[in-house]
């Protein structure tokens, strides 16, 4: 989503705002280094953020019709270092004016942030040139470098001593009586192999399941599908999986429970696992291959992918009007294939492109098996619209509801994910989309 590139940037550097631009803020006063700011809530504390220090915030910044970053997103708060300002009136220099406590709001101009900032080469359609743009911040602690590096090396204790007694819970729940090897791999043959065992720079073909302990989803699984290839002695995924690929034969099935120390460590998975998870392979060395052999059969299978999507595409059409003859749907499709089918009209004006819309949605194949829904956790999803953040289809049916208002979208695959495979949703390429959706909110 696009707001998660302008909050990837925020940590980089604001902008600047010129002396030109007295008189485009209303309402704000100009404070030293053409800082422009609104003062709402003082605070007790008389701390003053200084370079170098890390500042905690709740933070949101906006357009007048659409907001762009909300940290109630994320944990309601994050943290950045105060760096050297890059302009002045950039953000470091508004919450150097700032102490524990206070609440202010800054504004610049617009097309600095998306220029400089999120380096774009030209503005989005839903901003206007020259437009005002507003953050609202409120500091909740400054620390220095040490205070700050101390709190995070503590929190990153707690972390390892709660990954650590899951690790020992799961092994004393699942009766797990095999004894580590001396770094900490706890090998169980789930299956004998009589193969040979690995040798350096062959491919391992293998099959498997990766989990996490503490975590409720798979992190991979290709049992049933393609296999995957593994050179052996060279880094993948994490050591303990390579330390225990070279304890098995060929033919052997194996689970493999990795600590994080020959694990993901202190770093976590990309936010998908957090630090010092426990990895769990449930892997099967099905074959050694030479590096030709593989060659030659990745060759085959993306020949086969290209055959099979092929065949997909020539196949959607009639899949589709299958779909809607079962379902007795009677509307026109639009003239690129959408069909909107309107099932409670909603109140109030159309969303026009730079609203941020919030929504519930539930995405079915043409099977009618439900592959996900927002309703499961009750959590809407919110984007900005015409932002290029979602599939056409829904930025060419959303401007047809109203607030409140409900619909049932029968998605071609040109408006979709077109020849793309969306494996977490288990969606083949060239798949229509079936959605109901329900626009809850328009912010403009």
């Amino acid at each position: 989503m696009l707001k998660k590139l302008f909050f990837s940037v925020v940590a980089i550097g604001l902008l600047v705002v010129s002396c030109k631009q007295h008189g485009k803020f209303e309402g704000f006063t100009k404070g030293q280094n053409n800082v422009w700011y609104q003062s709402h809530i003082h605070g007790n504390d008389t701390a003053r953020a200084r370079l170098n220090n890390y500042v905690t915030v709740k933070m949101r910044y906006y357009l007048k019709d659409t907001t762009l970053f909300d940290s109630k997103e994320l944990e309601g708060k994050f943290a950045f270092p105060v760096i050297k300002p890059m302009f002045q009136g950039d953000i470091y220099e508004g919450i150097k004016l700032m102490a524990p406590g206070d609440s202010f709001t800054f504004a610049v101009v617009a097309d600095s942030f998306f220029y400089k900032t999120a380096n774009l080469k030209k503005l989005p359609e839903y901003v206007t040139p020259g437009e005002p743009m507003y953050f609202d911040v409120k500091l909740l602690s400054v620390q220095t470098q040490s205070q700050y590096k101390k709190a995070e090396n503590q929190k990153l204790q707690r972390e390892k001593v709660k990954q650590f007694k899951l690790l020992s819970d799961y092994v004393k729940e699942n009766n797990i009586t095999t004894k580590p090897l001396e770094s900490g791999l706890i090998y169980t043959t789930l299956q004998k192999g009589y193969g040979r065992q690995p040798q350096k720079g062959e491919m391992c073909q293998v099959f498997m399941k990766v989990t996490a302990i503490g975590v409720d989803y798979e992190l991979y699984n290709n049992f049933g599908k393609d296999p995957l290839f593994i050179e052996y002695g060279k880094s993948f995924d994490t050591p303990g999986l390579m330390q225990g690929l070279g304890l098995m034969h060929e033919g052997e099935k194996a689970q493999l429970i990795v600590p994080s120390d020959i694990g993901i460590g202190q770093d976590g998975k990309g936010g998908a696992v957090p630090p010092f998870a426990t990895i769990i392979y449930e892997i099967k060395l099905d074959k050694l291959k030479t590096k030709e052999e593989v060659q030659k059969i990745r060759k085959d299978q993306a020949q086969k992918k290209e055959k099979e999507k092929e065949a997909l595409k020539k196949a959607e059409p009639a899949k589709i009007a299958a779909y809607i003859k079962k379902h007795n749907i009677t509307v026109k499709p639009t003239d690129d294939g959408l069909y909107f089918i309107s099932e409670k009209e909603g109140s109030g004006p159309h969303p026009e492109k730079g609203n941020t819309l919030s929504v519930h949605y539930t995405l079915f194949n043409l099977n009618d098996e439900k592959l996900f829904s927002t309703l499961d956790d009750g959590r809407p999803f919110k984007f900005v619209l015409g932002a290029g953040t979602v599939i056409p289809g829904w930025e060419e049916a959303l401007p047809m509801m109203r607030k409140s208002g409900k619909a049932k979208l029968v998605i071609p695959s040109s408006l979709g994910y077109k020849g793309v495979e969306k494996r977490a949703y288990n969606i083949p390429p060239y798949s229509p989309l079936i959605i109901e959706l329900t626009l809850e909110d328009i912010t403009k």
